[in-house]
């Protein structure tokens, strides 16, 4: 009996200080003197910023420009020829050549018209339409894509005479 006796006394002192600190806590805060320096906020503090998403500091690549060389409907399969610029200076272009739902190096044929000479791409996840008015290749002129000046080209040697004649009098044989 004496241990429940001292249960009930500890209960009864703990709900009481419980309730005092209440009322204490409610009286101070409205009777406060530093409260007014928590308003001014004289040091001009702010709650702190969110945090930074570390995928946004990753410096993203621009997609590579894409040139439409050719499209065709060999065996009743629509194929697009597509070239992009080389990865390394002194490098040679890439070259492609998908059908509708291929991809490669991130480049994907999502529709071809060929009567509209329209390829529509999904670039580095970027859609694009392609045509060859904007993005076609441009036709150099030449055959081969050569220079755009002519090539002159060096004077004929003049022919040595044939075997067996012999020059006449007064003129030399040169090598």
């Amino acid at each position: 009996m004496k241990s429940g006796g001292n249960v009930r006394i500890s209960m009864l002192a703990g709900v009481l200080l419980g309730a005092s600190t209440i009322v204490v806590t409610s009286l101070g805060a409205a009777e406060n003197p530093y409260s007014a320096i928590v308003e001014r906020n004289v040091f001009n503090l702010h709650a702190p910023p969110p945090p930074i998403n570390p995928a946004d500091l990753i410096k993203k690549t621009p997609a590579p420009k894409i040139t439409l060389t050719g499209i065709t409907t060999i065996l009743g399969k629509k194929v697009a020829f597509l070239t992009t610029p080389p990865a390394k200076p002194g490098a040679q272009p890439e070259s492609f050549m998908l059908a509708e739902g291929q991809a490669q190096n991130e480049i994907e044929v999502k529709k071809i018209d060929e009567m509209a000479k329209i390829v529509e791409v999904s670039n580095h996840g970027e859609p694009e339409t392609l045509d060859f008015e904007t993005n076609g290749a441009k036709p150099s002129g030449l055959p081969g894509g050569g220079p755009q000046t002519p090539i002159a080209l060096p004077a004929p040697m003049p022919s040595s005479p044939p075997p067996g004649v012999q020059p006449g009098a007064g003129t030399t044989i040169r090598p």
